[in-house]
């Protein structure tokens, strides 16, 4: 595994890297345990990925909310 260089910023990339280990394992290039560890590593990068998308579409929603909400009157 040493000597590849892949961004691992978005979801996609983070996925091929995963194949890539699961090929090596397979092929006998990796041990299992190293593997294990990189497959690890990566469930965890994707969780953080998920999550920091997640908090800018909340983000920009609760914007648009706060712009609305100030163009509204509230009827009685």
């Amino acid at each position: 595994m040493a000597g590849i260089k892949l961004p691992l910023n978005k979801h996609w990339q983070v996925n091929a890297f995963m194949g890539k280990i699961i090929r090596a394992v397979y092929n006998g290039d990796l041990e299992p345990e190293t593997g294990r560890t990189l497959s690890y590593m990566c469930s965890v990068l994707l969780k953080g990925l998920e999550t920091a998308e997640i908090e800018g579409r909340l983000h920009k929603l609760e914007q648009q909310a706060e712009e609305n909400s100030h163009g509204l009157r509230r009827v009685k």
